[in-house]
């Protein structure tokens, strides 16, 4: 467990709060914000864990005891800072200590390390020959280690602070210490004056009848601090300062940037799917045209990657091709129809439960003499849980050659929860729908909330396309779903009609991501389920990020709005619900690999951003997160190194070849890999040559010995089976 993770819980666990804390590489002490509810933590060079822990425990004392609001009025009313913050410390540390008796020992044995490192004064300084205050200071973070010795006349002050409980005690021992300093320090005048021969010509007034105002007054124009608080500020910010660190970890020791993922403005993002239809048409009406002028029938253009060829097909044959599809389809739908609904009953059964009723069972009663269990039972089964699906596809340039195996898969997805009545959303992102056609002021705001949120790089042409609804009618679906058969054919042709809007251009998978955050929620509550399954679809090379963070204490639509720029490394996320924070630059820095596939900074700070987003989704309960990509270029079960780089988090050459050692058999016997990456339940590389393959039916030609047949029937019998593993490890995933 790393120091940030474990001070986070602790700070959680003792406050009985969530609250929101941060670590930061410039702060020379702990912090606490009473009104955002946010704990700062220092980073310090010289790290220990019992400090940590004991600066920890007393910034949460802070957050349970202390409030703001009193805080700044005691200052306004003139009680002297210094002394109010040694008076409050002692007050908070011993309300902490008493709740929490475990953590003493880390009070104990950080103060004595700060000690040691001089964080309160020189080893030549003479603690009992320091001023009241350092050393009243000193005892009560000490302890009676520190040997701090006091006079007769502090006695009674230092037990009015040790007995105080509330912030109304904690005024008027300030008040108390402060009439007695200011009276030490007339009483130390008056003694000078007659050493140097003015006799007591110098006077004073009482302390006890000025007014906190003079008293304060007094104090500030004699210079008047706490040099033991002092020194401790110049040692934390000399522990924090980075100077003397090496390049290569300075680097990664920047200050980290906050922020919040925007909510998101899903009316200005959507793109409903009956507005899609429309569009649909009209961008597969402008790729028809007439073969023959001779010919009535219009046709569109097939493209095809790899040995499928191109060519021309008429409606008519589009319509026999899509009914073929379709009843293919069927066989495998049906089997994960039965899994799922086997797996959702096994479920079920695990939980009932068998109560007695106390009413006697007439059947039973002649065996009363050697029989106890002679009561009526009833079978308490309880409501299978509610599940639904949201599906994200990836609608981008790089996924235009595995669109075509990608569509088939999720028309067949999208058909399984139709058929078992399971609702499901389906979206396509994108940053090309609305790029040409929609003025800069109808695309603005589609990203919203006040301060401290992230800005994302594609906001202005980013949308969702809603392919598919659970609303949709029967008709509905069947037209969309010959659309996108037909789309993901022709898609080539379709996409560089010069009006078309269904374009394939980068990728914001991260856009969609944040999406996500607002969408699924919505989407789980407004069908009140238990389950919700989010698939994303896609090659996973994301290649939008965050690009500012809101400064506090601004608004986007203040004239003077400003950014904080984020380098990667640097960016913290906060989640708004679980107020976890996700270090993007960690998180980025552990998938890098040294595989084929390139690493750069860039990749680092999209990848740490997509793993910390994906982790509050998967905060919601209830979600789980599946990745799927289908690879086109991949021929028929082979294993594509290249692309499996990609998703292997170790930087070590022998783990990255035993990894590829077991992908490759895995691949052999199921025709997939299943990956644990970021925070996908699992995350599927799939070639697309087998899925095709297994779709072919069994062909026995006459003349074939029985070898030939035998071998064929396997091949084909294994097929099957890999086809069905996969909806198996799906079904285990969903239900």
């Amino acid at each position: 467990m790393t120091q940030s993770i474990k001070s986070d819980r602790i700070a959680k666990l003792l406050a009985t709060e969530d609250l929101t804390v941060r670590h930061s590489n410039t702060a020379r002490t702990a912090s606490f914000d009473t009104k955002s509810r946010v704990l700062t933590l220092p980073v310090y060079l010289v790290s220990d864990d019992d400090v940590h822990d004991m600066m920890t425990g007393h910034e949460v004392g802070h957050a349970l005891w202390t409030e703001a609001e009193k805080w700044e009025k005691a200052i306004l009313e003139d009680y002297n800072r210094d002394i109010l913050n040694v008076v409050e410390d002692a007050r908070i540390e011993k309300k902490i200590k008493k709740r929490y008796p475990g953590i003493v020992r880390n009070f104990i044995a950080g103060y004595k390390t700060l000690e040691d490192k001089n964080f309160f004064y020189d080893e030549e300084m003479e603690i009992n020959e320091m001023q009241f205050l350092d050393r009243l200071n000193l005892y009560f973070k000490l302890g009676l280690a520190s040997n701090v010795r006091f006079y007769a006349e502090e006695k009674p002050l230092v037990q009015k602070v040790a007995d105080c409980e509330s912030w109304k005690d904690v005024l008027k021992v300030t008040r108390a210490i402060m009439e007695f300093t200011l009276a030490q320090m007339q009483e130390e005048q008056q003694q000078e004056a007659m050493e140097d021969g003015l006799g007591t010509s110098i006077s004073s007034d009482n302390p006890g009848d000025m007014s906190l105002e003079d008293i304060c007054e007094e104090l500030e124009m004699e210079g008047f601090s706490c040099p033991t608080q002092e020194r401790f500020d110049d040692m934390a910010e000399e522990a924090t300062n980075d100077a003397s660190m090496p390049d290569y970890k300075r680097k990664f020791n920047k200050e980290n940037i906050h922020g919040k993922l925007p909510k998101t403005n899903l009316d200005k993002i959507v793109i409903p799917y009956k507005r899609l239809m429309v569009d649909l048409d009209n961008a597969i009406e402008d790729t028809r045209y007439k073969d023959d002028e001779n010919k009535e029938e219009r046709q569109i253009y097939f493209y095809h990657y790899g040995d499928k060829g191109n060519y021309y097909a008429t409606y008519a044959q589009i319509e026999n091709s899509f009914a073929k599809f379709r009843r293919k389809t069927a066989k495998i739908v049906n089997y994960m129809v039965k899994e799922f609904e086997r797996k959702k009953a096994a479920a079920e059964y695990r939980k009932e439960s068998i109560a007695k009723t106390g009413v006697l069972d007439v059947n039973k009663l002649f065996s009363y003499k050697y029989n106890d269990d002679i009561f009526l039972k009833n079978i308490i089964r309880p409501d299978g849980k509610n599940h639904g699906m949201v599906f994200l596809l990836d609608w981008s340039a790089s996924m235009t050659s595995h669109l075509r195996p990608t569509m088939d898969q999720l028309l067949a997805l999208v058909w399984f929860c139709k058929k078992v009545n399971v609702p499901f959303e389906v979206f396509a992102f994108t940053n090309s729908y609305g790029h040409r056609y929609d003025s800069r002021d109808s695309i603005r705001g589609k990203f919203i909330e006040g301060n401290e949120v992230c800005t994302l790089l594609n906001e202005d042409s980013f949308n969702l396309m809603q392919l598919f609804s659970t609303k949709m009618s029967a008709w509905e679906l069947t037209k969309m779903s010959k659309m996108m058969f037909l789309f993901a054919r022709g898609e080539q042709y379709i996409t560089r009609s010069a009006e078309t809007r269904f374009g394939m251009g980068s990728t914001p998978l991260n856009e969609a991501l944040v999406c996500a955050t607002t969408l699924v929620p919505l989407f789980k509550k407004s069908y009140n389920l238990d389950i919700v399954n989010l698939f994303v679809l896609t090659d996973g090379d994301g290649n939008s990020r965050i690009t500012g963070v809101m400064k506090e204490g601004y608004k986007q639509e203040d004239p003077d709005w400003k950014l904080q720029t984020p380098t990667g490394e640097n960016l913290v996320i906060e989640d708004r619900v679980t107020r976890k924070s996700y270090h993007c630059g960690d998180l980025g820095r552990s998938l890098r690999n040294q595989g084929s596939y390139n690493y750069n900074s860039n990749w680092l700070c999209i990848k740490g951003q997509e793993y910390a987003i994906l982790n509050i989704i998967k905060e919601t309960p209830g979600v789980n997160i599946v990745g799927i990509f289908i690879d086109a270029e991949a021929p028929k079960g082979r294993y594509n190194k290249r692309i499996h780089d990609k998703f292997m988090p170790t930087r070590n050459w022998s783990e990255m070849k035993n990894n590829h050692v077991k992908g490759r058999k895995e691949m052999r016997k199921y025709g997939f890999t299943s990956h644990k990456w970021m925070s996908y339940d699992s995350f599927y590389i799939i070639p697309a040559g087998g899925l095709y393959a297994r779709d072919e039916e069994l062909k026995i030609e006459s003349g074939m010995t029985a070898s030939q047949m035998k071998k064929m029937f396997g091949q084909h019998q294994s097929g099957k089976l890999k086809s069905k593993v996969f909806v198996n490890r799906l079904m285990e995933i969903i239900c």
